[in-house]
């Protein structure tokens, strides 16, 4: 979530490096959290780390974050006749399917569904 933070910040106008502090308060971490995080993201080059600035992201860390972003929208359709038989995407179908809304986060790791109740009072649908 962390490198989905700084390129949203980034692709939302922000210049130069985004602060730890706006990494913390969006991801809802204390800074110090964030500053811990945003180190060991620097030693593995995916950020780069300005102390007391903030971070930008590398070019390693922006390939990264378009591969999480992308992971879901290439899975194959499994209602699709070469697909059919294969015992991968069924999840993803029911989901889908019964669900109001389906939301994944970028990194690939959490799913949120959503199912809204209908009323049977006149006035509420």
């Amino acid at each position: 979530m962390y490198l989905i933070t700084v390129a949203r910040a980034t692709e939302e106008g922000r210049s130069g490096p985004v602060p730890l502090a706006l990494i913390a308060d969006t991801l809802a971490v204390s800074v110090a959290s964030a500053n811990e995080m945003v180190r060991k993201l620097a030693r593995r080059g995916l950020i780069a780390y300005e102390p007391y600035r903030g971070v930008d992201l590398t070019g390693d860390g922006h390939a990264l974050r378009l591969t999480f972003s992308c992971s879901v929208a290439a899975l194959p359709d499994p209602t699709e006749p070469a697909n059919l038989e294969k015992a991968s995407g069924r999840g993803l179908l029911l989901m889908r399917t019964f669900m109001d809304e389906v939301k994944y986060n970028d990194a690939g790791n959490a799913v949120t569904l959503v199912k809204r109740r209908r009323s049977n009072h006149p006035e509420l649908r």
